[in-house]
């Protein structure tokens, strides 16, 4: 993102989109434990914020683990 200058430098408000507080069943992670050997059994995401003149809007990139690449 830095090279693309898509980096938000501005201070801003922080602000928490999780909330970790909660009664409901919390499963474990199983990736670690996972070999990725070839194509498609694993896809990682990530969510940024991009901030607009008037607002932010969300980027997501879904990637595949073994490929590295984005997926449609």
């Amino acid at each position: 993102m830095r090279k693309e200058n898509l980096l938000d430098l501005r201070c801003h408000a922080v602000f928490s989109t999780t909330e970790s507080n909660h009664d409901r069943s919390v499963y474990a992670n199983r990736v670690p434990e996972l070999n990725v050997t070839r194509d498609n059994p694993l896809h990682t995401s990530v969510i940024t914020y991009i901030r607009l003149a008037r607002e932010r809007v969300y980027l997501t990139v879904i990637k595949d683990a073994y490929s590295k690449q984005c997926i449609n």
